[in-house]
C-alpha cells in the first residue's frame, strides 16, 4: 500500500500511469515462413479428402520447416483453391491472424501457405 500525501492523494504510481499496465490477454501465433508450403496433417482430426473437407469453422494440423502448427479459423473453396483466414482466439474466433492458400499437393493430399 502506497502511503497517503496532502488531501488523502495516493503517493506512488497510478492506474492511469502509463507505466503501470494490464497483463496481456493476447499471445501472437508461432511464426511460419510465408510463402513456403506447409504438409496438411489433419481437417478437424479427419484426414482430408477433398477442398470442401475445409468448408466452415476449422482447425488443421499443418507441419513444415518450423515444425507443427495448428491453424484455426474460417475457410471457404473458390475456384478450387481453399482460403482460411487464421483467428486469434483457440476457439476460431477473435482477430483475423494471418490467411493461408490450402491446394492439393502433387504428393496427393493437400498443403497449405500463407499468403
Amino acid at each position: 500500500m502506497f502511503p497517503h500525501g496532502p488531501a488523502g492523494r495516493m503517493l506512488g504510481p497510478s492506474p492511469a500511469d502509463p507505466k503501470v499496465r494490464a497483463p496481456m490477454t493476447y499471445s501472437p501465433p508461432a511464426p511460419v515462413v510465408s510463402g513456403v508450403p506447409y504438409a496438411v496433417l489433419d481437417v478437424d482430426g479427419r484426414t482430408p479428402r477433398t477442398v470442401d473437407d475445409f468448408v466452415g469453422s476449422v482447425t488443421l494440423t499443418v507441419e513444415g520447416s518450423t515444425g507443427r502448427h495448428v491453424v484455426r479459423g474460417d475457410a471457404a473453396v473458390r475456384d478450387g483453391v481453399v482460403r482460411l483466414h487464421e483467428k486469434s482466439d483457440d476457439d476460431g474466433g477473435g482477430k483475423d491472424v494471418r490467411t493461408w492458400r490450402v491446394t492439393p499437393s502433387d504428393a496427393g493430399g493437400f498443403c497449405a501457405e500463407t499468403v
